[in-house]
């Protein structure tokens, strides 16, 4: 019982989700998270080139 009411929830707020990413603030902040995601592996990468290196 419990399971099926915390898996509605997680549904509902999917949904939620989903809506606020259609919008263009939604769509803003997703393209935000995936240049900051992009910035994030290019550094980790420079830096592991850099020690490698040395």
């Amino acid at each position: 019982m419990k399971r099926n009411k915390s898996k509605k929830i997680d549904k509902k707020q999917f949904k939620k989700m989903i809506n606020y990413l259609k919008t263009p603030i939604g769509k803003k902040v997703l393209i935000s998270i995936f240049v900051i995601s992009i910035v994030a592996i290019a550094v980790i990468t420079v830096s592991a080139l850099t020690l490698q290196n040395y």
